[in-house]
């Protein structure tokens, strides 16, 4: 049932590539509809290790009509980009991200338990 009515505002999307600086730089953006969103999901991928980051550099961006996915437009999406140092810092501990999940990135997570928290 989830799946056919989601809750957008939960809905966020990572994404990591090489810096245009090369080396050992990348960045990673996150994107929602709704910036405490974004601000959760990378807070927790921070303490998980899904993600190391350089929060010092961390930008916010507010962008106006635009599509997370090809056939679903938001009024607003909020973009967290930030410096990581690889996209993914060893062992992930997915028990503690599954604890501190209030958001959906794809059919999978949208049908877990966690994100029904407010």
């Amino acid at each position: 049932m989830l799946e056919r009515q989601p809750v957008w505002e939960r809905y966020c999307v990572d994404d990591c590539w090489p810096a245009e600086a090369g080396g050992d730089a990348w960045l990673l953006s996150v994107r929602s509809p709704l910036f405490e969103t974004a601000r959760a999901f990378l807070n927790a991928a921070v303490r998980c290790r899904l993600y190391e980051v350089d929060m010092e550099h961390l930008t916010v961006e507010r962008k106006p009509a635009e599509a997370l996915i090809p056939w679903k437009t938001f009024d607003v999406v909020y973009e967290l980009r930030v410096p990581v140092s690889s996209p993914a810092g060893g062992h992930v501990d997915w028990d503690l991200y599954e604890n501190e999940r209030t958001w959906w990135r794809n059919l999978n997570e949208l049908g877990g338990r966690a994100i029904a928290r407010r």
